[in-house]
């Protein structure tokens, strides 16, 4: 992407239109000012389940401790260091109360566990009142409460039409993604979200963040708990985490209906000299309560929204872009969404037109398997697709029956696709190649899915079988061309029609677990799943040629009528060790078993079909500990049958594809190594980190070998190569190897002077890879170093106008083994925006974006990208 072509539009304004209609929103009239306060990390150390306890960190000496646990009351005073001892403390819930003199009182109840407890403890001087005003301290953004996390939404700023999301951005530790919906907290995605402790909005986290007025917010509480599914079938598995929103007013229900319309135009001017135009307009209408949640968004626009929810934010773009997006849904639970009933159902409808315009330059030094050449290309292309999708599920559980779900969905899509292509290529000492296409494809495919969970109830020590049977069947019918536009071309015309593909896929599963319970808390559990997927698809097409022809003639490299199938068997046993009690609270082992036989019965051409048996052993171990996640895990990736099958596909005659009956299975081990807390709480900082180190052998990868002359390939039935050709094949190589380290940290800070507090994120990175690389016939070792450190901070000066800026800046060293590549370069990234509302009703936003490109070995080379 050039300078000129990419878009400078900065600023857009629009307009923003919304009605709220849920319970009162309203605050408390009071008069606040800050006297003073400082916050300490308060370490208790607990040897064993019976033992000593002993805090210290707490500079304020005298100060009187009470310790109530099971009825017991312990008291103790600070000493001169501010430390404090109990002895004889047993494991389990406790409140600790501090109490001093001109400071006020401190109280805090929490699970004692065995090893380090962390509680932040206010040391704030006591309420002063003056003239009928209560003069208190601020409170802090975030603080602990036991094992649980608490943001404080006093301690944020808070704009007029601000959701819960908008809170939630500014808080330290938490990464938003609303493209995905997914929500981060301390490297670990929330799976629900609370309000008042019950589940308003559904089970989609992201639905009560996005629809929960920001002035409702009190607090949001960060804690993990247990599957739900574990409380129904008594198998352990990892525990996950939850936000609950405290709001000021209780909400059982709520009511909202958001319009919004923005317009703006692009700086790059178009061909025809004008500007090309920017829209987007949308609503949203949503009830939810606990039981029932309903919802219908639309969203039409030409500025890269892909989602039908309107406060997702534009891009600048570089291509044209179309497209309407409708969701309407509907979700019925009864008695709770987690352990009831339940019906569920979803409509979705997308229209998408696109326009791009592509030109490249590659350019090709000498080699010694590879002529020095040059190849230009210019592709201009549009798309029109429109898409429907029904799913449909239902939940029921009763009697001996414990569990029946049902889960349908149906889509249909229709796309249609044109594109031209006009280059050449240039090879030293022979005269140009030209090639112009013309292509077009007409898609029109279905597809249908049903899958069924009956699970059955047991005892408490033998939970019942579970059986999951699923099927789905996908057809598409797809007219295509492909045609050679230049009578002067050296490369051949084709006429290609792809008919019929009808793809039948089945797999069940069936699941057994014996659980051991000893000592109250531990648990040991085996399970053994048996699995079966079988998967069907048959494929044909016709190709002509029509290079020198008077009628079309058919091309056997492209004409084919084949069926594939793969079928898998797998045997799987999960043993699991829990002990919430001890340092290690979790050991899971695996050990999986598969066999996959892959199948290719040619009907045409009839060349040797393919049939091969893979077979794989995966161990898989898992520990969890208080700090530490240990993960040990394989994978195996099996060669696709498009790249064993014995063909070479020419549809672009001067650049070959072929397969390769030779293709081994390629086998990776991946160990990661992450922290198991909700951040390391230093102060005001929330700290996460992982790290990883994956190894492969046999991986996959590319070769291209150049062809000067006309050459006859025997293992391929004699097909012949046109001189100047290049011909792309996969290959094993023997291993690779890469790794990584991660630290997420981020921030609250007093930065600036009155109530601006920006919050700030920085993420320190080091990548590292070692991988295989065909450099012409060469197989060479390329290792690239690349250490970078990702930061942002956004800015509230006031309710409603904030600043936000994110910068990256990476060095990148690549450096092949036998010296064929030796780059260093400079990758850096700048976003900046900033947004305000006015009038009520109205917001201003402006983006800006700056991606320098510095390459060290070729400064020549060095880019900047602007938008």
């Amino acid at each position: 992407m050039t300078r000129t072509a990419a878009i400078a539009l900065l600023l857009i304004a629009g307009l923003s239109l919304s009605q709220t209609l849920r319970g009162q929103d309203r605050r408390p009239d009071t008069l606040s000012s800050i006297v003073g306060q400082t916050y300490y990390r308060m370490e208790i150390s607990v040897s064993g389940q019976t033992d000593r306890m002993q805090a210290y960190d707490l500079p304020v000496a005298g100060s009187e401790v009470v310790l109530v646990a099971s009825g017991d009351t312990l008291r103790t005073k600070t000493d001169n260091l501010g430390k404090f001892t109990f002895t004889g403390i047993a494991v389990r819930q406790v409140t600790l109360s501090l109490t001093g003199d001109n400071y006020a009182p401190f109280s805090e109840s929490f699970t004692l566990m065995p090893g380090e407890n962390i509680v932040i403890v206010p040391r704030q001087q006591k309420t002063e009142t003056l003239d009928a005003a209560s003069v208190s301290a601020e409170r802090p953004v975030m603080t602990m409460r036991g094992d649980t996390l608490v943001y404080h939404a006093a301690a944020l700023t808070v704009g007029e039409g601000d959701y819960a999301i908008d809170l939630l951005a500014q808080m330290p530790g938490v990464e938003v993604d609303r493209t995905t919906g997914q929500i981060r907290i301390s490297g670990k995605s929330v799976v629900r979200s609370y309000v008042n402790g019950a589940l308003v909005f559904g089970l989609d986290p992201m639905a009560s963040m996005e629809n929960l007025r920001a002035q409702q917010v009190v607090e949001m509480e960060v804690y993990d708990e247990k599957d739900p599914q574990e409380v129904l079938d008594n198998i352990v598995r990892e525990k996950q985490r939850i936000v609950n929103i405290k709001t000021r007013d209780p909400i059982f229900s709520t009511t909202d209906l958001q319009a919004r319309a923005i317009g703006g135009a692009d700086e790059t001017l178009q061909e025809d000299g004008k500007r090309q135009y920017r829209y987007a307009a949308g609503t949203n209408a949503h009830f939810f309560s606990e039981l029932i949640q309903m919802y219908a968004d639309a969203v039409t626009n030409n500025v890269g929204m892909s989602s039908s929810n309107i406060s997702a934010v534009p891009a600048p773009q570089t291509s044209y872009l179309r497209e309407t997006d409708l969701d309407l849904g509907f979700n019925r639970y009864w008695v709770s969404p987690l352990y009831g009933n339940a019906l569920n159902t979803r409509y979705l409808y997308t229209h998408q037109q696109t326009k791009s315009r592509r030109r490249t330059l590659q350019e090709y030094f000498e080699m010694p398997e590879i002529p020095a050449h040059m190849q230009e290309e210019e592709i201009a292309s549009s798309r029109r697709v429109e898409r429907h999708n029904v799913t449909t599920g239902f939940s029921y559980r009763t009697g001996r029956l414990g569990l029946l779900q049902w889960r349908q969905g149906f889509s249909l899509t229709r796309s249609a696709s044109d594109g031209t292509n006009a280059g050449s290529t240039v090879y030293e000492g022979m005269n140009p190649m030209l090639r112009g296409e013309t292509t077009y494809s007409g898609d029109k495919t279905w597809s249908l899915s049903e899958a069924v969970t009956v699970g059955f109830r047991g005892n408490g020590s033998k939970p019942g079988p579970s059986l999951s049977i699923a099927f789905s069947l996908r057809q598409n019918n797809l007219d295509a061309w492909n045609l050679d536009t230049l009578a002067s071309s050296y490369s051949k015309r084709y006429l290609t029609k792809e008919g019929r593909g009808l793809q039948r896929s089945w797999n069940g599963a069936l699941q057994q677990t014996f659980l051991d319970r000893r000592e109250g808390l531990s648990q040991f559990q085996l399970t053994g799943v048996y699995g079966i997927n079988y998967s069907h698809q048959t494929r044909t097409q016709e190709a002509f040629d029509l290079f020198g022809v008077d009628e079309p003639a058919a091309n056997p490299a492209n004409t084919f009528d084949f069926t594939n199938s793969t079928l898998t068997h797998t045997l799987s046993l999960q043993s699991r060790y829990a002990n919430p009690d001890k340092m290690i609270r979790l050991i899971s082992l695996a050990l999986d078993l598969r066999m996959t036989r892959i199948k290719d019965r040619e009907r045409l051409p009839a060349s040797v079909s393919a049939d091969r048996t893979y077979f794989d052993v995966l161990p898989v171990l898992s520990i969890q500990t208080r700090r530490f996640i240990w993960t040990l895990s394989p994978s195996s990736t099996l060669p696709s049958v498009e790249q064993l099958r014995r063909r070479i596909d020419d549809t672009r005659p001067l650049s070959l594809i072929a397969g390769n009956p030779d293709l081994k299975q390629s086998q990776t081990f991946h160990l990661e190594v992450r922290n198991n807390s909700l951040g390391l709480q230093a102060r005001k900082w929330t700290t996460s980190w992982s790290a990883n180190l994956q190894y492969g052998w046999n991986p996959l990868v590319q070769r291209t070998l150049f062809y000067r002359e006309e050459t006859v390939l025997d293992d391929y039935d004699g097909y012949r190569v046109p001189a100047g050709a290049s011909l792309l094949r996969t290959e094993n190589a023997d291993y690779t190897l890469t790794g990584g380290l991660s630290l997420n940290a981020s921030a609250r800070l007093s930065l600036l002077k009155g109530s601006i507090k920006p919050t700030l994120t920085l993420q320190p990175k080091l990548d590292y890879r070692l991988q295989p690389q065909y450099f012409g016939q060469t197989l060479d070792r390329l290792t690239e170093w690349t250490p970078s450190v990702n930061t942002s901070m956004t800015i509230p000066f006031k309710p409603g106008t904030q600043a936000s800026v994110k910068g990256s800046l990476a060095y990148v060293r690549a450096l092949s083994q036998k010296g064929s590549m030796d780059r260093k370069a400079l990758r850096g990234q700048l976003d900046a925006d900033f947004s305000t509302e006015f009038l009520k009703y109205a917001f201003f936003t402006g983006v800006y974006s700056w991606r320098p490109v510095r390459d060290l070995s070729a400064p020549e080379r060095n880019r900047d990208y602007h938008q």
